[in-house]
């Protein structure tokens, strides 16, 4: 297993949850208080999973652990919920964002075209020749298994390629976690069907904070969620939960 020292930092849910965009610019989310921040994420993602269509009550909020349901006035205040009755409210944007099921579908193709190509390329650089024992020259389609790591050692993100300085590079300039980057471990397997097997056996097991797909459950979120309060970085949220 070999080493890669140090990233430099720069800069779905799963399929059902679809971040806006003009959630990294809306001051109303901007200026909550990290309690109030906290329970209008994990409370849109609840009503995402739970199909409420963007209705929330009481009961709901004793549902989501981690939250203080003591913040919903603020949120109502700041306008990203309506109160419709006592203890029972509507998230304001819920419909505009959630329900557009052309886009939904249009996101879908064009993000299979985008892992279809994707894996086109890595199949393409993975390729490295080697010899036999005999001498003869062939083929190995060998891809990297990656392990990205903060300095206190917390996975980050586990991902497959056949391009890891590409890759790297990528994730330096579009990953929401590079600025917390500090370390990765590298394993080479000896194809791409190996690797992806492998990939997503570990994301099961070691649940990395910011792997999207195969890691969308309510406690995988708010454990994110937990990790950008913590380090002060509410402003990556959005972006965090909408690609990792």
């Amino acid at each position: 297993m070999a080493h890669i020292s140090r990233i430099a930092p720069r800069r779905v849910l799963g399929p059902e949850l679809h971040i806006p965009t003009k959630w990294l610019a809306d001051r109303r989310i901007i200026e909550l208080s990290p309690v109030a921040l906290k329970l209008y994420l994990l409370s849109y993602l609840w009503s995402v999973l739970g199909g409420t269509a963007g209705r929330l009550a009481a009961p709901d909020l004793l549902y989501i652990s981690g939250v203080d349901p003591t913040a919903a006035p603020e949120i109502v205040e700041s306008g990203l919920w309506e109160e419709t009755e006592a203890e029972t409210w509507l998230i304001v944007d819920f419909a505009e964002t959630q329900d557009l099921a052309a886009a939904v579908k249009l996101e879908e193709h064009r993000r299979a075209e985008r892992l279809r190509a994707q894996r086109y390329r890595d199949r393409n650089k993975s390729k490295r020749r080697s010899r036999t024992p005999d001498g003869d020259a062939v083929l190995i389609d060998e891809t990297a298994l990656y392990r990205w790591y903060d300095a206190d050692g917390i996975l980050l993100y586990v991902g497959i390629t056949g391009d890891v300085t590409a890759r790297q590079s990528s994730h330096a300039k579009w990953s929401s976690w590079s600025p917390f980057a500090a370390s990765s471990k590298i394993e080479r397997l000896p194809d791409r069907a190996t690797a992806l097997a492998t990939e997503t056996d570990a994301i099961a097991a070691e649940r990395p904070l910011f792997n999207l797909a195969g890691n969308v459950s309510l406690e995988a979120r708010r454990a994110l969620v937990d990790y950008l309060v913590a380090k002060d970085r509410t402003d990556l949220i959005a972006s965090a939960m909408g690609r990792g």
